[in-house]
């Protein structure tokens, strides 16, 4: 009776040990740092004065996107001026997307301000991490190549 005990006791520790972890999915990882960085830049390259409506601005944005958290993340939206792209992003555990590029037409200004000689417009990024909702701001050098 005590073999057959100890043969159960093994066997569920046995299978115990190979349950897998939930990582725990926060917007912000150690002291406070986000779990999503965004880089690039923000490119105004069209202007279309309408005679009778709002003139339409159109942007390039042009960003690396890196998941520095234990979770799958997923882009749900990003707003530059009034206008929002859903582009359903889909980044694994700690990894990167260096490449993407996307032009949106709006028809209200991107606010930027000018820092040291450089100019920047913020971004808004939605995102969640295992299904927990998160948001940021980043703010992407801006760039004119209207004529």
């Amino acid at each position: 009776m005590k073999k057959i005990l100890l043969l159960i006791a093994l066997l569920g520790a046995a299978q115990l040990s190979t349950v897998a972890q939930t990582p725990i999915c926060d917007c912000k990882i150690n002291e406070g740092k986000n779990t999503l960085v965004i880089t690039g830049s923000v490119t105004l390259t069209d202007i279309l004065h309408l005679s009778n409506g709002p003139k339409r601005s159109t942007y390039r944005i042009d960003i690396g996107i890196v998941n520095k958290s234990n979770c799958t993340l997923v882009i749900n939206n990003i707003k530059i001026a009034n206008y929002g792209l859903n582009p359903k992003l889909t980044l694994t555990p700690q990894s990167e997307q260096s490449n993407f590029s996307k032009s949106i037409t709006a028809t209200k200004p991107a606010v930027i301000k000018n820092l040291g000689g450089a100019t920047f417009t913020k971004v808004a990024v939605s995102y969640t991490l295992n299904g927990k909702k998160c948001s940021q701001i980043f703010e992407l050098q801006y760039f004119e190549t209207v004529k």
